[in-house]
């Protein structure tokens, strides 16, 4: 029976890790869909997810390069570097009211400030 149950376990658990962790926010009246982007979190739209090479939100969250920043006096990080790389920080809400900052890209490609 335990030998049964490990097996199921081991069978199913790359399927549950597989799956897409799918997020709505809304941007004034429009609601967009983002995916969570493992193993880091962070979020991108779902059009920029499924197509990754393409969409420059994904490409800008690859960078590694140090950037140098002045301090700014308590600005998030994150939309520094966001505008460093060319884009504009926008602020979302949820179902529920909370708020979260999104990086957006010419080609309308997103991706959220702690992506950065």
């Amino acid at each position: 029976m335990k030998t049964t149950i490990l097996s199921l376990f081991l069978l199913c658990a790359p399927l549950a890790l597989a799956s897409e962790v799918k997020e709505n926010w809304s941007i004034g009246n429009t609601a967009i869909e983002f995916v969570q982007v493992p193993p880091r979190g962070f979020l991108l739209n779902t059009s920029c997810y499924h197509a990754k090479e393409k969409c420059q939100a994904f490409r800008e969250t690859l960078k590694r390069e140090p950037l140098v920043m002045a301090n700014d006096g308590g600005k998030n990080p994150g939309s520094a570097v966001c505008k460093k790389r060319g884009g504009s920080v926008v602020i979302a809400m949820s179902a529920i009211d909370e708020t979260q900052g999104f990086c957006v890209f010419a080609d309308k490609s997103m991706a959220s400030l702690d992506a950065f």
